[in-house]
């Protein structure tokens, strides 16, 4: 028999029916990153390096041809250069050489004599000299080479004054005083081949051919050696101590071959 009462409810709603199952959601992956190229910061980055590329190669084609251009002006003005040192030294060439050939003891009295004139003439010239060569101005990479020239022609100079002195001392000490002054001459020359070394130097920095120039003293063509002594001669007019002795010794031979 059945229990009257309450009956259960059959009816449970919403919740009594299930939903459709729904679809499988897709896997959702990593998201790839563009390249760094496309991006803003990339494009940003590859336009400053380019632009420093570009810079550095306009630089570099600017200093080549500044460098050419001041290649050229160091040759122009070495060559220039080079070109008043010959003329000065075809200038200075004969006096050297007079004094190269200057005697190297007091054996022949009339010679010594001589200096005297001979020192006055050579004065005048290294004076002249000395004078011309701090006017030019040195090019580029030859200031030593030009301070050298300088100092030798002071030398030279310095040297005249020594020869000046022979005539007026004693016999004695004449010979010592010569070798002074041959000492003098010779490194007087020393000074000046030395800045020529200088000079073919600066000239070879820059693809030029060396000078040529040489020593004053070995500056005369198809001459490589000083003049020698027998070279120097006594100039005519002389003084009357030279005059009175070549009356002498005319006197003596004559009685000689009587």
């Amino acid at each position: 028999m059945a229990i009257k009462g309450k009956r259960k409810s059959q009816n449970r709603g919403s919740q009594a029916r299930r939903r459709p199952a729904t679809a499988p959601r897709p896997p959702v992956g990593s998201r790839r990153r563009p390249p760094w190229y496309r991006t803003t910061s990339g494009q940003v980055i590859a336009s400053l390096v380019f632009l420093v590329v570009l810079i550095s190669a306009v630089a570099l084609v600017a200093h080549v041809r500044n460098s050419s251009k001041n290649r050229t002006a160091s040759q122009d003005q070495l060559e220039i250069y080079t070109g008043k040192i010959r003329s000065i030294l075809a200038k200075i060439t004969p006096t050297a050489t007079e004094m190269a050939g200057a005697p190297t003891s007091n054996s022949d009295p009339a010679a010594v004599t001589a200096l005297t004139k001979s020192t006055t003439n050579w004065a005048k010239t290294w004076e002249a000299t000395v004078t011309e060569l701090q006017q030019i101005p040195p090019a580029p990479g030859a200031t030593t080479a030009s301070q050298l020239f300088t100092e030798s022609v002071q030398l030279y100079s310095t040297t005249v004054q020594t020869f000046k002195v022979v005539p007026d001392i004693a016999a004695s000490q004449q010979d010592a005083l010569l070798g002074t002054a041959q000492a003098q001459l010779s490194e007087a020359g020393q000074l000046w081949t030395t800045g020529v070394a200088v000079l073919d130097q600066a000239r070879d920095d820059v693809g030029l051919k060396a000078s040529g120039l040489r020593s004053p003293q070995t500056a005369v063509p198809n001459s490589s050696t000083p003049a020698p002594l027998a070279s120097f001669s006594v100039p005519s007019g002389g003084g009357k101590g030279s005059g009175g002795n070549s009356g002498g010794s005319q006197k003596k031979s004559g009685n000689k071959g009587h």
